[in-house]
């Protein structure tokens, strides 16, 4: 990491803010010109040049906010170089190149995996004094952040911190709620009891049983996918692991 002080804007800008993916950093940090640090201490001495690599998923939107970001971060740290890599089928490309100690320095991921990775010795611990933190000011940041920042905190050191956030919506089919004589704009689920009820209400099977029209539709296609559902009823039935 850096000797000096990063402002706190140029590095919130860098990272973001959210819950749903997690900036890491790898066990081998760099010195002045990429080499691994011997010892695991990243510091180096102000306006020596510095190159740091990033990876990231493929997503348009993502990267190209990122590629703004680091932009003016390097501007404003013009000793700093950040390399923003996109490793192809990059779920794959991460976890291989983190065992074989390839990784980038810094990396975003699902937060689902952070336990894994602290698990595996793959990550390092954020040193707040880098980035022009003390560790009770920074997690301040956070509203709740001992549930916020609970998934990435092991032996009360914190592993990642959040970066983006996704957020998910309930998509209402007009013409299906008309045709059930409902108002789409009043009469649309206010709570998971609603949503079951207009869900029955919307489904449609032939004389047979066999269904033909399917009331409610959740997205099921990924194990996350599933978490996020399942993590959002959680919260709302008052739940906080």
């Amino acid at each position: 990491m850096l000797d000096h002080k990063v402002s706190r804007r140029a590095f919130l800008q860098l990272t973001g803010g959210g819950a749903a993916a997690a900036l890491l950093a790898a066990c081998a940090p760099v010195t002045p010109g990429g080499a691994p640090a011997a010892g695991g201490s990243a510091a180096a001495p102000a306006q020596q040049a510095i190159t740091v690599s990033y990876w990231a998923h493929q997503f348009d939107p993502r990267v190209a906010l990122d590629k703004m970001y680091i932009a003016q971060f390097m501007k404003d740290h013009p000793n700093i170089t950040v390399s923003q890599e996109i490793p192809g089928d990059f779920d794959t490309a991460l976890p291989t190149a983190l065992a074989a100690g390839t990784a980038g320095d810094l990396f975003a991921h699902t937060s689902r995996l952070v336990a894994e990775y602290q698990r595996q010795g793959a990550i390092t611990p954020v040193q707040f004094e880098a980035i022009g933190f003390q560790q009770a000011e920074f997690l301040d940041q956070y509203i709740e952040a001992e549930n916020t920042l609970s998934g990435a905190t092991f032996d009360g050191k914190l592993y990642g911190i959040p970066n983006e956030v996704s957020i998910y919506a309930l998509h209402i089919n007009n013409a299906l709620f008309k045709a059930a004589g409902l108002d789409p704009a009043k009469d649309y689920p206010k709570n998971w009891t609603d949503f079951q009820k207009i869900a029955e209400q919307l489904t449609k099977r032939d004389s047979s049983g066999q269904l033909v029209q399917r009331g409610a539709q959740l997205g099921w296609k990924t194990a996350g996918q599933c978490s996020n559902i399942f993590g959002g009823q959680l919260h709302q039935l008052g739940g906080s692991k």
